[in-house]
């Protein structure tokens, strides 16, 4: 590797006399050569550098994963119960609230598809004056005046079935008048049964009035706009008062969990802590030997485990 530099200021780089430019011969620099700089020794006073310097020599690599894995999911539960503790002293400050919101709902017996049923039904109350009158005028054109359609329909069968015999299309023609006296009998029969049905009764559309007020009023009053969505807001309602009421449970539960955990880590961290001062003088003995093969063999060096932060 080489580097020319003129008078002027101008470079050329060469590796093996090839002429390389300036990137080129820099990374190559780096896989061969180690440049260790003033300052780069101070690595050795991170105290996460000392760490993994014994926690390798230690080999106990698992140990330490194991360690670090729980430690996380134990900060993770720390975390839980601090926001459970939060919820917790909020719902039982809303409890009141929640609890009438919920009463108010759960009062009104709401069932999922009953505000279509109602309002079908209270449009036929308020109307069920015109429906009857049409019904029976229908019913009276089929079947019951004096040129209703099925009488007239039953003299022009008979027409035809006086000459059936006569021409084949002829009896084609009355088989269809036939069939249509049947479907119009049919259909007679239960425009019937719907008028009989149908009924002028102004305390139950008042009745119908009154539960379709009281859903209007619940959606009005929770900004929506069907039954399904009061009933998602009474299960959430639901369970905000649950938790309010038995938040105290889940806390305790946890706090136990925790507690649990916490044992665990300190026994692992016991066993860490161990396995490292085990570590200490096999690192002592290594190091000592380099700085012996490096001229320095009266060198002194003693490790000494710091106590934690308080």
């Amino acid at each position: 590797m080489r580097r020319e530099i003129s008078a002027d200021g101008k470079s050329r780089a060469f590796v093996n006399d090839t002429p390389v430019n300036l990137t080129a011969l820099k990374q190559l620099g780096e896989k061969l050569i180690d440049i260790h700089s003033q300052h780069a020794t101070l690595e050795i006073n991170d105290p996460d550098f000392q760490l993994l310097v014994v926690d390798s020599v230690a080999r106990h690599s698992d140990l330490l994963f194991d360690y670090q894995t729980k430690f996380k999911a134990y900060k993770k539960s720390l975390s839980k119960l601090n926001q459970l503790i939060a919820e917790n002293d909020k719902g039982k400050a809303d409890l009141d609230y929640f609890q009438f919101q919920f009463d108010e709902l759960e009062k009104g017996a709401l069932v999922a598809d009953e505000q279509e049923h109602l309002e079908l039904e209270l449009n036929t109350l308020n109307n069920a004056e015109e429906i009857k009158r049409n019904l029976l005028g229908a019913n009276y054109l089929l079947q019951d005046g004096e040129a209703a359609a099925l009488t007239q329909l039953k003299e022009a069968g008979q027409a035809l079935g006086s000459i059936e015999k006569y021409n084949p299309a002829v009896a084609e023609l009355h088989q269809r008048i036939n069939s249509i006296i049947i479907e119009l009998k049919d259909i007679a029969a239960e425009i019937d049964a719907i008028e009989q049905h149908t009924f002028i009764d102004e305390a139950r559309a008042e009745e119908v009035n009154n539960r379709l007020s009281m859903i209007y009023n619940l959606q009005k009053k929770h900004r929506v706009n069907t039954i399904a969505e009061l009933l998602q807001i009474q299960e959430e309602l639901s369970d905000k008062v649950q938790q309010a009421l038995f938040g105290d449970e889940a806390i305790e539960k946890l706090q136990k969990q925790i507690a649990a955990d916490k044992a665990e880590l300190e026994k692992l961290a016991t066993q860490l802590s161990v396995n490292r001062k085990k570590a200490i003088p096999d690192i002592e003995k290594q190091i000592l030997a380099t700085l012996a093969e490096m001229g320095m063999g009266n060198s002194m060096l003693s490790i000494e485990q710091m106590p934690p932060a308080p």
